[in-house]
């Protein structure tokens, strides 16, 4: 994993209200790195309360010049409409001028049949290399965009972070006076109980829903660049 996946890495642990380390790993957290020989990386930890943090990547190498694939990526439409799997109905820059910190962006799609509207907004920026973007959705979600020259093209990264809350996890309830305190503070008693198992079961389920379509999604782009790149060719 590159220096740059490290960082967004270590900025979505810092969001989630904690750092984490193989020196401080308390016996109910679990922190499970999940490296698959495709590029793609799922590392889902759980919080203090059960929550967990999911993290996905992928990485495509693309037959075009870098700032052709950063202005794909920065344009949210066309990026958007590039997406098999969802409906575009609406998506656009909210914010006038170039894409940098500050810049908002609308989004309106259908998702599995359901409208999903709501906002993104930059929160980090290098142009012709990196941007980085924060929705307002509950739970809200973080991506990063990363173009690196290679022979013959360009290596394109994107990577999606979001906190799953613990009540979403099919957990064991905590029983007694356990139960009745974690009951009292966070409106369930299962928190402390979140297991190994528990969490391999959600990490795996989570692999399993998003991993194929970041892939697809970014094949679609890289098939997309490609042919436009070979129409300015011809």
């Amino acid at each position: 994993m590159n220096g740059g996946s490290n960082e967004f890495y270590q900025s979505c642990f810092r969001d989630a209200g904690r750092s984490f380390s193989r020196d401080h790993d308390p016996c109910w957290t679990v922190q499970r790195p999940c490296f698959m020989p495709d590029l793609v990386c799922v590392t889902v930890i759980p919080d203090f309360v059960g929550n967990v943090m999911v993290c996905v990547e992928e990485s495509v190498d693309i037959g075009a010049e870098p700032e052709a694939v950063f202005s794909l990526m920065t344009d949210v439409a066309r990026k958007a409409r590039l997406d098999p799997n969802v409906h575009v109905l609406s998506v656009g820059q909210e914010t006038e001028g170039p894409v940098g910190i500050g810049t908002v962006f609308h989004y309106r799609l259908v998702i599995e049949g359901k409208i999903a509207d709501y906002r993104s907004t930059c929160i980090a920026c290098e142009p012709e290399r990196m941007m980085e973007t924060l929705s307002d959705t509950a739970p809200p979600f973080k991506i990063r965009v990363t173009v690196e020259p290679i022979p013959g093209g360009t290596c394109l990264t994107q990577a999606e972070s979001f906190t799953l809350p613990a009540a979403y996890m099919p957990l064991p309830r905590a029983k007694g006076w356990l139960g009745k305190v974690f009951r009292f503070l966070f409106g369930k008693g299962d928190a402390i109980t979140q297991s190994p198992e528990s969490v391999a079961d959600e990490e795996a389920r989570m692999e399993t829903k998003l991993k194929p379509r970041l892939a697809t999604w970014l094949n679609s782009i890289k098939a997309h660049l490609e042919t436009e790149q070979s129409s300015l060719k011809a």
